[in-house]
């Protein structure tokens, strides 16, 4: 492009940029995304209300990660109760068990579902532990638990350094065998 005049350039660049931007988004069906985006938030309505009967959480955050297919689906709660780790394994593996169940059932949202059934490790449930005014409980041992990449975090709130700290990680499947024993 060289031997093309500044302004011949100009247009080239942005006919070609034009392309590029029809090829990349023409994997993309209008009606296709919708369809999942819908499903996946009636997985979601589901879950939650079903976490706030089973486990008294409540849903402060939803989403996922999605392109083309659906990859993993995000649901962040808050419980109003301090715990032990142990209780706070026992719910992060129960919800998380349940939302994979739930996510499984739904029949219309499989097709888009990157791998079906659906496994357990991409329902990513997340759960902070705190009073109704929002501020960490002195006395629990965990304060935030939350799966990344199959295993479970656990994290307490530092007041010294003003962040949380790290707790506790255990490979998912642990932690599952672990509930499953009791």
């Amino acid at each position: 492009m060289v031997f093309l005049k500044k302004g011949v350039r100009v247009c080239a660049y942005i006919f070609l940029f034009f392309l590029a931007g029809c090829h990349f988004f023409s994997g993309f069906k209008p009606n296709t995304r919708c369809k999942y985006v819908q499903y996946s938030t009636q997985v979601e309505r589901a879950f939650t209300k079903k976490a706030k009967e089973d486990f008294g959480l409540r849903c402060v955050s939803t989403g996922g990660i999605a392109y083309g297919d659906i990859e993993q689906i995000h649901v962040g709660f808050v419980l109003f109760e301090a715990v032990s780790l142990e209780k706070a394994r026992e719910l992060e593996v129960k919800a998380t068990e349940l939302f994979a169940q739930i996510i499984n059932g739904h029949e219309k949202i499989r097709p888009y579902l990157r791998e079906y059934p659906f496994p357990s490790t991409h329902a990513d449930v997340a759960i902070a532990f705190e009073d109704k005014t929002g501020r960490h409980f002195q006395e629990s041992e965990v304060d935030f638990i939350f799966p990344a990449k199959g295993k479970i975090l656990y994290q307490k709130w530092s007041n010294e350094e003003n962040t949380f700290i790290s707790v506790k990680m255990e490979p998912y499947a642990e932690a599952l065998k672990l509930v499953n024993l009791q």
